[in-house]
C-alpha cells in the first residue's frame, strides 16, 4: 500500500541536498535569473544524534521543467527511532507531462510499528491519458493487525474510455476477522458501452458468519440494449440462517424487446420455515406483444400448512396494432 521506494529515495535525498545547497542555490541565481522560493528547516535531537522534525518547501520554475512546488514534512519518533508522520505535496507541470498534484499522509503507530492511517490523493493530468483524482485512505486496527476501513475513490477519464468514479468502503469486524459493511458504487461511461451506475452493499452478520442484508442497483444503458434498472435486496435472518425478506426490481428497456418492469418479494417465515407471503408482478410492453401485467400473489397460512389467499391476474396478449 506504501510507495516505501519513493520514500526511501526522498529521505535518501535530504543530505546531499543539505551538502548541495549553496551550490543548488547558485546554480539557480545563474540559470534562473534567481531563486523563486526555497525553505528549508531542521529541528536536530542531541540525544539520538539525528533531526526530529524536518520541513522542505520548494517552488520551481516551468520554464526549466521543474516541479512547481514541493511540500515535506517528517517528524520523527525518537523512541522507535523511525518517522510517525509524513506528510508529502507535490504540484506538478502539466506542460511537462507530470502529475499536476499529489498528497500522501502517513501517521505511524509506534506501538504495532506500522501506520495506523493513510491518507494519498493524486489528481491527474487529462491531457496525458492519466486518471483525473484518486483518493485513498486506511485507518489501520492495531489490535487485528490489519486495516478496519478502507474508502478508496476514483474519477476517471471518460475521453480515454474509462470509468468516470467509482467509490469503494470496507468497514472490518475486529471481532470476526472480515469485513462487516461493504460499499461499492461505479458510474460508468455509455459512450464506452458501460453500465452508467452500480451501487452494492454489504452488510454483515458476525453472529452467524452471513450477509444479513445485500442490496445491489443497476441502471443500464438504453443505447447499449442493457437493463435500464435494477434493485434486488435480502434481509437475512440469523436465527434460522437464511433470509427471511427479498426484494427484487427489475425495470427493462422497451426498445429492446424487454419487459417493463418486474417486481418480486418474498417474506419467510422463520418458525414453519417457509415463504409465507409471496408478491410477483410483471409489467409488460404491448408494443412487443407481451402480457401488460401480472400479478401473483400467495399468503400462507402456517397453522394449516396452506396457502389461505391466492390472487393471480393476468391481461394476457395485449398487442397494440
Amino acid at each position: 500500500m506504501i510507495d516505501t521506494y519513493s520514500i526511501t529515495c526522498v529521505k535518501a535525498s535530504v543530505k546531499p541536498l543539505l551538502a548541495r545547497g549553496k551550490r543548488l542555490q547558485h546554480h539557480l541565481k545563474i540559470k534562473m535569473g534567481g531563486d523563486k522560493r526555497q525553505v528549508m528547516e531542521w529541528i536536530y535531537c542531541c540525544e539520538m544524534g539525528r533531526y526530529k522534525r524536518q520541513v522542505m518547501e520548494w517552488i520551481y520554475c516551468c520554464e526549466m521543467g521543474r516541479y512547481k512546488r514541493q511540500v515535506m514534512e517528517w517528524i520523527y519518533c525518537c523512541e522507535m527511532g523511525r518517522y510517525k508522520r509524513q506528510v508529502m505535496e507535490w504540484i506538478y507541470c502539466c506542460e511537462m507531462g507530470r502529475y499536476k498534484r499529489q498528497v500522501m499522509e502517513w501517521i505511524y503507530c509506534c506501538e504495532m510499528g506500522r501506520y495506523k492511517r493513510q491518507v494519498m490523493e493524486w489528481i491527474y493530468c487529462c491531457e496525458m491519458g492519466r486518471y483525473k483524482r484518486q483518493v485513498m485512505e486506511w485507518i489501520y486496527c492495531c489490535e487485528m493487525g490489519r486495516y478496519k476501513r478502507q474508502v478508496m475513490e476514483w474519477i476517471y477519464c471518460c475521453e480515454m474510455g474509462r470509468y468516470k468514479r467509482q467509490v469503494m468502503e470496507w468497514i472490518y469486524c475486529c471481532e470476526m476477522g472480515r469485513y462487516k459493511r461493504q460499499v461499492m458504487e461505479w458510474i460508468y461511461c455509455c459512450e464506452m458501452g458501460r453500465y452508467k451506475r452500480q451501487v452494492m452493499e454489504w452488510i454483515y452478520c458476525c453472529e452467524m458468519g452471513g450477509d444479513k442484508r445485500q442490496a445491489m442497483e443497476w441502471i443500464y444503458c438504453c443505447e447499449m440494449g442493457r437493463y435500464k434498472r435494477q434493485v434486488m435486496e435480502w434481509i437475512y435472518c440469523c436465527e434460522m440462517g437464511r433470509y427471511k425478506r427479498q426484494v427484487m426490481e427489475w425495470i427493462y428497456c422497451c426498445e429492446m424487446g424487454g419487459d417493463k418492469r418486474q417486481a418480486m418479494e418474498w417474506i419467510y417465515c422463520c418458525e414453519m420455515g417457509r415463504y409465507k407471503r409471496q408478491v410477483m408482478e410483471w409489467i409488460y410492453c404491448c408494443e412487443m406483444g407481451r402480457y401488460k401485467r401480472q400479478v401473483m400473489e400467495w399468503i400462507y397460512c402456517c397453522e394449516m400448512g396452506s396457502y389461505k389467499r391466492q390472487v393471480i391476474s393476468m391481461l394476457r396478449y395485449i398487442i397494440c396494432k
